[in-house]
C-alpha cells in the first residue's frame, strides 16, 4: 500500500469534526509545553539573579576581610609604638637627674618611630622630639 493513497483514504473517510478538536488538542498542548519553558526560564533567571548576588555579596566580604586584616595589623603597630614611647619615656624619666647626654635617647626614639609608625612596605615617615627651653 502505497503512502499517498494512505492519507487521501484517511482524509476522505475522516469526518471535520475530528479535525478540529485534533487542533484543539494540539493547541492546549503547546499551550501547557510552552507555558512549562517560560516557567523554566523564570526560574532559571531567578536562580542565576540570586547566583550573581551571591557573588557580588562573596566579593563584599573578602573586602571587607582584607580591611579587617588590614587594620588589626596597623592596630598592631600602633600598639607597638605606644609601648616602645612608653619605654623610652620611662628610661628618660628615670635617668632625669643623671645629667646624662639625652641626645642618643632622643635620637633611638626618633629612629624607633620612624620604623614604627609604617603601616605599609616601603613609606617613610619624619619624626621629631620638642623640648621646652625653660630660659627662652
Amino acid at each position: 500500500m502505497d503512502w499517498n493513497s494512505f492519507f487521501d483514504n484517511f482524509f476522505k473517510h475522516t469526518p471535520g469534526w475530528f479535525f478540529i478538536i485534533a487542533a484543539i488538542i494540539i493547541l492546549i498542548g503547546l499551550t501547557f509545553i510552552t507555558a512549562f519553558i517560560s516557567l523554566g526560564f523564570k526560574r532559571y533567571s531567578e536562580a542565576l539573579g540570586k547566583e550573581n548576588n551571591l557573588i557580588k555579596l562573596k566579593d563584599q566580604v573578602y573586602q571587607l576581610k582584607s580591611k579587617k586584616e588590614h587594620h588589626e595589623n596597623v592596630s598592631s603597630k600602633l600598639l607597638t609604638v605606644i609601648e616602645n614611647s612608653r619605654l623610652f619615656i620611662n628610661s628618660i624619666n628615670d635617668n632625669r637627674g643623671n645629667h646624662l647626654d639625652f641626645s642618643s635617647v632622643i635620637q633611638r626614639i626618633i629612629e624607633s618611630l620612624a620604623a614604627d609608625v609604617k603601616t605599609k612596605p616601603g613609606e617613610k615617615h619624619r619624626s621629631g622630639f620638642w623640648l621646652p627651653d625653660d630660659k627662652d
